[in-house]
């Protein structure tokens, strides 16, 4: 009996799980077809989507400044879902160190989602 229940319960749960997976979904926004990256103040000419300033002026600004260009902060995605769960994946660049003397290595790596729901609250 109690192996009949045992494979039941297996059965049930892999058909769940599988479900599930199939239920997600992946977005690059960077391969979106229109612009949703925002905070950059020379979109689409940048060397990569989440870079804040264009090749163009590399040689303009000192060595210091343009390593700091190629840092994603103050970037924003904007995006609609109607998901109940959000997953994030993205990769640090292992050539920016991740502690500096004034920031905590939170600070260089985290970041932030705001959202604003269908009556209006703002959510953090």
């Amino acid at each position: 009996m109690n192996y009949k229940f045992i494979s039941i319960f297996l059965l049930t749960y892999s058909l769940s799980i599988g479900y599930t997976q199939s239920q997600k979904k992946s977005w690059n926004p960077s391969e979106h077809e229109f612009q949703v990256i925002e905070g950059q103040a020379w979109p689409l000419q940048t060397p990569s989507p989440f870079n804040r300033l264009p090749n163009k002026i590399a040689s303009e600004i000192a060595p210091q400044i343009w390593a700091l260009a190629k840092n994603s902060s103050g970037l924003m995605i904007r995006f609609r879902s109607n998901a109940e769960e959000i997953k994030i994946r993205y990769r640090l660049n292992d050539k920016i160190p991740l502690q500096m003397d004034h920031l905590p290595a939170t600070l260089m790596s985290g970041l932030d989602m705001y959202a604003i729901d269908s009556d209006g609250k703002e959510l953090y």
